[in-house]
């Protein structure tokens, strides 16, 4: 099968960037075919790549393998996938178009929590520092005059529990985000972080990949085979497999759903399409309430993280408080 040998085989290619790929899909679309899309693109930039990938087509290798190893590292796996599905123009672009909204997923993620995220690390340095630093000199000097430290104990150890706190609420954002921007990190981390905000992306993407193959026509069985082929979509391929094990086992698709890698509300609409007439309508559906939850999460994840930093601020700008006043109110003791 090509699709093996082009994973197993590498071969050093000129690479065409987006734009290129863009321009041979809109033309492909329009018609023509590859060959003639190829010389009505050439340019500088990529005619090493249009010639050597118009000789290696002489040679009688497969449009398929040649254009899988003339794309970005980043379309190849999920265009091999699809170009066992759909023709060259409509997997290139579909491709294209997972990849991207992949990325501006990502990207529009990470932009919105990069504020609260400083934040966050800024709150965790000051608490350590005033930590490790502020309390150390108060200790010096209250040992030195011989006062009661019984105050100053009890202050460290609620210095110390929000230091705790806030270093456990950074592990967390920093595990949600590994899981939505590193594939390898993702796949290990999952089963134990699959909960609102990453089961609501990670179904959603789910589903875009599933109703791609099954929109071909394909059967369920060899949608979530070709799904357990996207060696760079490592939460997908995990997906893929839970369900394909489940269904091995006699248990049907409806009830597969329902394992707690998946969103609840696909277990809902599962039942619903099984039933429908109008099958693509309830995906779409689905793909849009989808959406908005994910965002709900994600509106509260931000909310979160920005109640705990300025809570913190407040008790550390307290505690700074107290501990000036200490040494004062100490000396009015004597």
């Amino acid at each position: 099968m090509w699709i093996r040998d082009f994973l197993r085989k590498r071969k050093s290619s000129k690479i065409f960037d987006p734009l290129s790929l863009e321009g041979i899909c809109t033309l492909l679309r329009n018609g023509m075919s590859l060959q003639e899309s190829l010389n009505l693109i050439d340019h500088p930039a990529i005619h090493d790549a249009i010639v050597q990938m118009q000789q290696r087509l002489a040679q009688g290798e497969s449009v398929q393998f040649v254009l899988c190893d003339h794309v970005p590292l980043a379309y190849r796996q999920t265009l091999a996938t699809f170009l066992q599905l759909k023709d060259v123009s409509s997997a290139l672009l579909l491709a294209m178009h997972t990849y991207h909204e992949k990325q501006e997923t990502q990207q529009r993620l990470i932009q919105k929590l990069l504020y609260p995220s400083l934040m966050l690390c800024f709150t965790i340095v000051g608490v350590l520092l005033f930590r490790v630093y502020g309390f150390s000199i108060l200790q010096r000097f209250l040992s030195a005059t011989r006062m009661p430290m019984d105050q100053f104990f009890a202050l460290r150890r609620i210095l110390t529990v929000m230091s705790i706190t806030l270093i456990g609420a950074g592990v967390v954002l920093l595990c949600i985000v590994s899981c939505i921007c590193s594939p390898t990190l993702m796949v290990h981390l999952y089963p134990y972080c699959a909960f609102g905000i990453l089961r609501s992306y990670h179904t959603l993407r789910f589903v875009r990949f599933y109703e791609a193959t099954r929109h071909h026509g394909l059967s369920t069985w060899a949608a979530l085979m070709h799904l357990k082929q996207l060696r760079q979509e490592k939460v997908l391929q995990l997906f893929a497999k839970t369900i394909i094990a489940q269904l091995e086992q006699g248990v049907s698709l409806q009830e597969a759903i329902l394992h707690p890698y998946f969103s609840p509300l696909l277990g809902r609409f599962m039942r619903l399409i099984e039933h429908s007439e109008d099958a693509d309508a309830l995906y779409e559906k689905y793909i849009d309430l989808e959406k908005q939850r994910f965002e709900n999460h994600f509106k509260v994840l931000i909310q979160v993280m920005q109640s705990c930093t300025y809570t913190a601020i407040g008790i550390l700008m307290l505690l700074m408080y107290q501990v000036l006043l200490l040494p004062l109110s100490m000396f009015q003791t004597l």
